[in-house]
Formats: C-alpha cells, sequence, structure tokens
C-alpha cells in the first residue's frame, strides 16, 4: 500500500466525518456524558466505537446507536478496558523498576518495556474495531489481528496513527475539541482505517 494511498484513504473519511459532524458531536457528547462515571467510561467507550462503526458502515445513526453499543457490547468494553489497564499498569511499573536501578543492562530492560507499552498503544487503533468486525470476540485474537494488520501494512498504519496523535495533541492544546469532537473523530478513524485494510485483505484472498 502506498503512503499516497494511506493519505487518500483518512482524507476521504475526514471528509465524511465533516459531513457526519452533527452525529459525531452527539456521539462524543454522550460519551463524556456517560464517562463521567468513571466505571461505566470503558461500557461508554464501546458505545462510542460501536456507533462509529456503524457510521464508517454509512449507515443511519442516532443516540440510541449509543445506547444499543452501550447495552451490547458493555462486557467486552469492561474486558477490553480492564486488559487494558492491567497491562499498561505492568508495563508502567516494569519501567519504573528498572529506571530505579543502575546497572549497565537496566537501560536496555526499560528501553525493551518501552516499547512493548508503545507497541501496545499502537495496536490498540485497531483492536476494539476488530472486536467489533470479527466473530470471535476473544481479546487475544483480536491483538493478533492487530499486530498482522500493523505488519501487513505498516505505512498505512504508521500514517494513521501519525493523524491520531496529532488530532489528541490539538483537542489538548485546545480543550474545547475534547467536548466537541475528538473522542468520537478518533475512533470514527480507526474504525475507517480498520474496516478498510480489513476489506483489502478479503480482496486479496
Amino acid at each position: 500500500m502506498k503512503r499516497t494511498s494511506a493519505r487518500g484513504i483518512i482524507w476521504n473519511a475526514l471528509v465524511d466525518a465533516y459531513y457526519d459532524a452533527a452525529e459525531l458531536t452527539m456521539m462524543n457528547l454522550l460519551w463524556i456524558v456517560f464517562s463521567l462515571l468513571v466505571i461505566s467510561a470503558p461500557a461508554a467507550t464501546a458505545g462510542l466505537y460501536y456507533a462509529t462503526n456503524q457510521l464508517a458502515h454509512r449507515h443511519a445513526i442516532s443516540w440510541r446507536t449509543f445506547l444499543d453499543g452501550f447495552r451490547q457490547h458493555l462486557w467486552l468494553g469492561c474486558r477490553w478496558g480492564l486488559v487494558n489497564l492491567f497491562a499498561l499498569t505492568l508495563l508502567g511499573v516494569n519501567v519504573w523498576f528498572y529506571g530505579q536501578l543502575e546497572m549497565w543492562w537496566t537501560d536496555l530492560a526499560q528501553g525493551l518495556f518501552i516499547g512493548i507499552m508503545v507497541l501496545w498503544i499502537l495496536l490498540q487503533v485497531y483492536t476494539f474495531p476488530l472486536l467489533l468486525e470479527q466473530e470471535d470476540h476473544r481479546m487475544a485474537i483480536a491483538l493478533r489481528n492487530s499486530l498482522v494488520l500493523f505488519l501487513k501494512y505498516p505505512g498505512f498504519s504508521l500514517f494513521l496513527c501519525l493523524i491520531l496523535l496529532l488530532v489528541a495533541a490539538l483537542s489538548t492544546w485546545l480543550r474545547l475539541p475534547w467536548l466537541v469532537f475528538a473522542g468520537s473523530l478518533s475512533t470514527y478513524l480507526a474504525n475507517r482505517g480498520t474496516i478498510y485494510l480489513l476489506d483489502n485483505l478479503s480482496n486479496q484472498s
């Protein structure tokens, strides 16, 4: 996949997001409201991913779509959230631990765990969209398939990650976008990218 192709696909997704701005804003506001109770944040994120997944498939969505995703994928969202919390905590503790030691090999160990943490975060771009797309909802399968997509389409994947990072950085700087569209736009782009790559794989088989 050429880089120009990656730019074209993501640009088209951004243009579609512009025309779907009202729906994305509604989903973002619902996500924030339902995430105010921290315990419900994973389920709210599942609802957001589900709604933007439906939009990425060019289905009409409404506030009911978010609630449907919240209810249908509540436990999936909680499982995804707990696995991420455990993995990032474990990796973070290892990064901190090896940073406290002063031996010749500790920098290598710390660098290894930092690399694994970065890889884990990158894989999450595809992981939840894959949980929605694949019949097998096991996290291990979704993570494996995420890694396959990254290895098979590194240019597209890194470019998509760069766009998502820019959205997050700009939204953090301006603050207001997080309230209006940053979360829904990010999940929408992740869903569009995942669906595109899956379609591409299907056409090659």
